[in-house]
């Protein structure tokens, strides 16, 4: 009898932790770095897998009465996420332009006091803006959005700024509420920095040395043999080739199908040959590539747009933690998807990806200025080749069971993301 009692009673237990590990995940998952916790390849729920879950802003920047400005990180509350849901609650109308091609009026507003600031890694549609915070605003007034500039002392309104031709437009909103995003933005890390446009384009500059800690975590890998099924299996055929060649594994269906996987590497490769040629618009490139990210079927948590690009047709998403950015030489953690636009549809991911954290051991890395790193980069005669610059934490390539991420400059150069110290090595 009394075992009957206690089965019953450990099931009890048991769902009731696992519902308040979920809800606490949920409500936040910016502490919990939004890294997966499996590597499951089975389908993910949801919220696991909706716009609003990828497409998120990843810095948030607060300025205060005096000017003065400050980056937000490791808050108890992911700031970006609350605003985001906030905003969601609300409703926005009246796009009136205020600023447009002027360098300083674009400054000016993302200097703004006493407001807070969340920016995406790269301008976002739109189309996919009005996913993300549940809108209808006019995509033939404003097509991209990098910021969202919200005032701290004004219910009423908030700025949507777009780096592509430096546009500010004002918006109304209609009860927003203010309590959340204050509390959101107590406690944690901060670090001042400026906004200052170099070279035509926006960055976050650091006026000052500071520390960032490092990270550590393990390192999982997906089910290789799930993912091919996932990609090639069609409704007209299920029989899928395997051919091992070297290091590499390639999976086919028929001739439109292949997915090659580098054991050595991790990378791996999904063509889809249709046959046409299509182009995809500004307003719908983001929207119909995030719909492949999803065909993926793998946990999507801690990934996250990072950039887009019109003319190559493609979207990167990447991990990211505490709000930057993850850059490996072998694209760990990140996935790029590209259009059709030449008849091939194609997929480059990697078999590894963010595991379990690890207990933190308190290290830090000491980061120089942002002026340090330019003047550096000036006198190797390089400044000029470079359209942007961030920090990231670089994942390094030397194990697969465990990482430790560290903090450096990242530049954009030549097309890719790349740390600086590597122009520095090109003198």
């Amino acid at each position: 009898m009394k075992t009957n009692y206690l089965l019953p009673l450990g099931l009890i237990i048991a769902v009731v932790i696992s519902v308040v590990l979920s809800i606490s995940v949920w409500i936040n998952p910016y502490q919990a770095n939004r890294i997966p916790a499996s590597n499951s390849t089975s389908s993910t729920n949801d919220s696991l897998t909706s716009i609003g879950s990828v497409y998120q802003a990843n810095q948030v920047v607060v300025t205060k009465q005096d000017g003065s400005q400050q980056l937000l990180y490791n808050q108890k509350r992911n700031p970006a996420l609350t605003i985001q849901q906030t905003l969601t609650k609300t409703k926005m109308s009246g796009l009136n332009r205020v600023a447009n091609g002027d360098n300083g009026k674009y400054l000016d507003y993302l200097r703004m006091a006493n407001t807070v600031t969340i920016s995406f890694p790269d301008h976002v549609s739109m189309t996919v803006f009005n996913q993300v915070f549940d809108q209808s605003l006019d995509a033939d007034r404003l097509a991209t959005v990098n910021y969202v500039v919200v005032p701290l002392n004004d219910r009423g309104r908030v700025y949507l700024l777009a780096d592509q031709g430096k546009k500010v437009y004002r918006v109304k909103v209609d009860q927003l509420s203010l309590k959340a995003i204050k509390q959101s933005l107590k406690g944690g890390r901060r670090v001042d920095v400026d906004h200052k446009i170099v070279n035509c384009t926006p960055i976050l500059s650091y006026p000052h040395e500071y520390t960032l800690p490092t990270y550590s975590y393990d390192v999982s890998q997906h089910n290789v043999d799930n993912l091919a099924q996932t990609l090639l299996a069609t409704a007209n055929s299920n029989s899928i080739d395997t051919e091992r060649n070297g290091n590499q594994i390639i999976y086919t269906n028929g001739n439109s199908h292949r997915m090659t996987y580098n054991r050595q590497t991790g990378s791996i490769q999904y063509d889809n040959y249709l046959g046409k040629d299509q182009k995809y618009g500004r307003q719908s490139l983001e929207s119909h590539l995030y719909n492949r990210l999803k065909k993926l079927s793998i946990d999507l948590t801690g990934i996250y747009f990072d950039t887009v690009s019109q003319a190559g047709q493609t979207v990167t998403y990447r991990s990211f933690v505490q709000g930057f950015p993850i850059f490996s030489s072998r694209n760990y953690g990140t996935i790029l998807i590209k259009s059709n636009n030449d008849g091939m549809e194609r997929y480059q991911l990697s078999n590894y990806y963010l595991g379990l954290p690890q207990t933190s051991d308190g290290t830090t890395v000491t980061m120089p200025s942002s002026a340090v790193v330019s003047n550096a980069l000036k006198e190797s005669g390089q400044l000029k080749k470079v359209k942007g610059m961030r920090i990231g934490y670089t994942w390094n390539n030397d194990d697969t069971e465990t990482v430790t991420l560290e903090p450096t400059y990242y530049v954009y150069y030549n097309g890719n993301w790349v740390p600086y110290q590597t122009l520095l090595k090109e003198e």
